[in-house]
Formats: C-alpha cells, structure tokens, sequence
C-alpha cells in the first residue's frame, strides 16, 4: 500500500506539472492573440484598410500565426497527456482502491479466524484447566487409596500375627493336653472303676 500511495502521489505530480504548462501555454497563446488583434487593428488604421495584409505594418503576422499553430499544436499535445495521465490516474485509482477494498476484506477475514482461534484458545485453557482439577482429585483420591489400603495392610498384618500366635497358642494347648492324657490318662480309669459299683452276687 506504501508503494501504491507513492505511485498516485507521482501521477498527481505529473498531472499537476502537465496542468500548470498548460495554463502557461495558455496565457501565452491568449497574449499572442491580443498583440495580433492589437497588430492588425493598428495596421488597419494606418493604412485605411484591410485590403493590403502585405504592407510594412503586418509583416510579424506569419511569425504570430506560427507561433500561434505551434502553441494550439502543443496545448493540443498537451491536453492528450493530461487526459491520458488522468485516464491511467483514474485506472491506477480504481486498481487502489480495488486492491484497499480486498485488503480491507483480507484484514477481516484475518481478524474473524484471529478472533475464532481465541475463543478455541479459551475453551482450551478452560478444557485444561477442568483436567487439570480432574487430574489434581484423581491424584488426591489415589493418594487417600493407598493411604487406606496400607492402613488396611497393616490391620492385616496384625490379623495375622494375632491368628499365629492364637496358633501357637493352640498348638501348644493342644500338646499339653496330650502329655496330660498320657500321663494321667490311666490313673483316671483307675479311679472311674474304684469308684464305681460292684455288681451283687
């Protein structure tokens, strides 16, 4: 776009040098008319008449009507290039504000998906946020989870010293009431039939 503003500012400088030499060209084209008027409307009355354009007094009339083509030939010229300049000044306008247009609707275009891309950045931040918290409960939970089962872990080993010595316990009670039935195993039957009565005759 910078280059595109340089471009129009160069034409309207050429459309504007073109201006001023026509104008110019102008100016003097109009002041060699009044000095031929001028001329003629002397030579017309000092001689009387208008019938001899060959007398002393018109003899600059063919350099001023020279010069006048020359003029009308280069103001011609000149308008040429001030209406083609103004032609490619009016194309390279429309193409500017043609390429301004697209521009505008490219920046747009850019802005929407910048502001769509933000909103998905929000729901991402927001989704990673709600893991993050899901994530941070899981890890408190599996925390609390191991927490219990080694409370659990050790309630268990507890259970099961308890159960061996409960055990060894018996185990031992048990060995104690077999050395007891066989030592005392036989007097107690000794005693039972003693004390028992005899039958009669």
């Amino acid at each position: 776009m910078v280059a595109g503003a340089d471009l129009l500012e160069e034409h309207l400088g050429e459309i504007r040098n073109l201006r001023q030499r026509l104008e110019e060209s102008i100016c003097i084209n109009d002041r060699l008319r009044e000095q031929l008027e001028h001329r003629l409307s002397c030579a017309a009355r000092g001689s009387g008449s208008t019938s001899n354009f060959y007398s002393p007094g018109l003899e600059p009339t063919p350099q001023l009507y020279n010069e006048n083509r020359v003029l009308k030939e280069e103001n011609r010229s000149l308008q040429a290039q001030l209406s083609h300049v103004s032609r490619e000044h009016s194309q390279e306008t429309e193409h500017l504000r043609e390429a301004l247009l697209s521009s505008r609707s490219r920046l747009q275009e850019l802005e929407m998906e910048l502001e769509r891309q933000k909103g998905e950045r929000q729901q991402l931040l927001e989704d990673l946020k709600e893991k993050q918290q899901e994530i941070l409960h899981f890890q408190e939970e599996r925390l609390s989870l191991q927490e219990k089962d080694s409370r659990l872990q050790h309630k268990l080993t507890l259970l099961q010293q308890q159960c061996e010595e409960k055990q060894q316990l018996f185990q031992s009670l048990q060995s104690e009431l077999q050395i007891y039935e066989v030592l005392y195993g036989n007097s107690k039957k000794g005693l039972k039939g003693m004390c028992s009565p005899s039958p009669l005759p």
